[in-house]
């Protein structure tokens, strides 16, 4: 009689939980593996997402800076007097109505004209004036004009100064930003 034995046939339980254990580790490893892509699609969506939240972000700083810079433009109401005691000569009245943009500087072009005064600050408003040589009759005089605000905006306007039914205008063209310069 011969005897097997059954060992060698039969399989080991060490190895039967060591296949059980192996297979329920790659099932594991497979189902993590498939959460991790679907996290990793999910992430790519919210990166996707904040990088449009950004962008819009930055569209409405530039929005914000382009209202803030509007916000300080010079609203000048403009009168011009004459003064006999000095000769008939011209003078120009400046008086800055926009309290959000105080002029700390103004220039003109260089013409014939006289005396400047300083930027005078009243309450909310500002004033300041200069005097001019009046065109003659059929001429026109420009005056280049250049707003200094916050020693950080730069605003320039044109002055078209002439006589019209013998009386002198002064027909102011439109404010406009010339430099803006964030470094100040």
């Amino acid at each position: 009689m011969s005897f097997y034995i059954m060992s060698d046939t039969l399989p080991n339980w060490t190895e039967v939980a060591q296949f059980i254990i192996g297979s329920i580790g790659m099932g594991v490893a497979l189902w993590t593996l498939i959460k991790l892509v679907s996290r990793d699609k999910q992430r790519e969506s919210e990166i996707a997402s904040l990088s449009l939240i950004a962008s819009k972000l930055e569209e409405l700083q530039e929005v914000n800076q382009k209202r803030y810079v509007e916000s300080k433009n010079p609203q000048l109401e403009i009168r011009c007097d004459r003064d006999y005691e000095l000769g008939g000569h011209y003078f120009l009245y400046f008086k800055n109505l926009n309290n959000n943009g105080k002029i700390t500087k103004f220039l003109k072009s260089d013409y014939k004209g006289g005396m400047v005064s300083r930027i005078s600050n009243l309450g909310k408003e500002q004033e300041f004036a200069f005097s001019i040589t009046a065109p003659k009759k059929g001429e026109t005089l420009t005056i280049f004009m250049t707003y200094i605000i916050e020693d950080t905006h730069e605003f320039q306007q044109e002055l078209f100064i002439y006589y019209y039914q013998d009386k002198l205008i002064v027909r102011p063209l439109t404010i406009e930003l010339m430099i803006k310069n964030n470094n100040m």
